[in-house]
């Protein structure tokens, strides 16, 4: 079946990671939606891996579940913060922690997966 999604996601590299002041750590993605069905379609972006750890978009930073739409044959391009609680630090001591972002299709529900690491400092 012809693919009518892709998904790229590309970790910011300069910072690896952003040292919250309350001890968590951030890091910077740069998600690309290429929609290529004939007609806009809206997804909802998320994460999973990664307990306790946050998500927002930038501008749409009070959405929980963001929700981006991208027209027919297009690509957006957002900018996602991922957080991880320091409490987290000690069930994740690696310096890379995989996890994977999430896109589904509000309409009929398709999920299309990306892994990729949190960096953080090691333990």
């Amino acid at each position: 079946s012809k693919t009518v999604l892709e998904l790229n996601v590309i970790a910011e590299r300069n910072p690896l990671f952003v040292q919250l002041s309350d001890g968590g750590v951030r890091n910077t993605y740069t998600v690309k939606i290429l929609n290529k069905r004939y007609q806009a379609h809206t997804f909802a972006l998320s994460i999973e891996g990664i307990e306790g750890a946050g998500m927002t978009v930038l501008g749409l930073e009070k959405e929980a579940t963001p929700k981006i739409t991208v027209e027919p044959d297009d690509l957006r391009e957002i900018r996602a913060y991922v957080t991880m609680p320091h409490s987290m630090f000690a069930k994740y001591p690696d310096e890379k922690v995989p996890f994977t972002f999430i896109v589904t299709d509000t309409k009929d529900g398709t999920r299309t997966t990306r892994y990729t690491n949190f960096r953080k400092p090691a333990q």
